[in-house]
């Protein structure tokens, strides 16, 4: 699925000069997810995201939902150049029934990409896109 944000322009404040910058989030998905690990519930889930373009990413400010929920926000992290980052050891739980909506919002509050996974979830079986 194609980003719904392609550049957003970020202010930050450094103390010796001011930045403007673009970010590009077109190239930022959300690429395989693991909901039903060989262990118990909320142990060893993960998500992973996927830089497919050319220059890295800043993730600042950038939110993670599932089913609607905020579950993440980022904190100064950068998602490299066509590289992956995982999402591990986290406070909640993904559901491991039913349709389960994952979507990233960039620090705006613009969709950036989403990813859909629902029944049949097997244990130990990833889906990706």
């Amino acid at each position: 699925m194609e980003a719904h944000l392609k550049n957003l322009q970020q202010y930050h404040s450094d103390d010796d000069f001011d930045v403007w910058e673009d970010i590009n989030y077109q190239w930022l998905q959300i690429s395989e997810v693991m909901a039903n690990p060989n262990w118990a519930d909320g142990e060893k889930e993960w998500i992973e995201l996927f830089n497919n373009g050319t220059e890295n990413i800043n993730l600042q400010g950038v939110n993670l939902k599932i089913n609607g929920s905020s579950k993440w926000t980022f904190t100064g992290t950068d998602i490299l150049a066509n590289d992956f980052l995982v999402l591990e050891n986290f406070s909640f739980s993904l559901k491991n029934s039913g349709e389960n909506i994952l979507e990233i919002f960039s620090y705006t509050g613009a969709l950036i990409d989403d990813f859909i996974y629902s029944d049949p979830i097997l244990e130990g079986i990833t889906f990706s896109k």
